[in-house]
């Protein structure tokens, strides 16, 4: 299997706090695979609240992969206002691009890539 390309996110807070969330695309599906838990906080089952367009099963998805995804992200807006100021770097292996932004700008292009890559259905 070919390495992942992966995608860095760097969040710098004032205060010397940093959280880093990296994303790693497999690059035949251009889905996004994350490593760790193996039980999931319960709003992530595919059961609690299922999008009524959705056509997966939880036979075979128990959890929905969207919401797996976004709930890695917690930690990056942990103690955070959404208009707190934040520096951002997102770092792919052709170049860094960063950014003196708010947490909710910086998070919300975090979740577009999420969310484009989760493979949900």
């Amino acid at each position: 299997m070919d390495q992942p390309l992966v995608i860095r996110y760097r969040f710098i807070f004032p205060h010397g706090r940093e959280e880093l969330v990296e994303v790693k695309i497999n690059k035949n599906t251009m889905e996004s695979a994350w490593e760790g838990a193996a039980a999931y906080p319960d709003w992530c089952k595919l059961e609690f609240q299922q999008c009524s367009n959705c056509t997966l099963s939880v036979a075979t998805h128990p959890s929905c992969p969207l919401a797996i995804q976004l709930q890695k992200l917690l930690p990056a807006s942990h103690q955070v206002s959404s208009y707190d100021e934040v520096d951002m770097e997102a770092t792919t292996p052709e170049r860094v691009v960063s950014k003196h932004t708010t947490v909710q700008r910086a998070i919300s292009s975090l979740m577009g890539l999420v969310m484009a890559t989760s493979g949900c259905s």
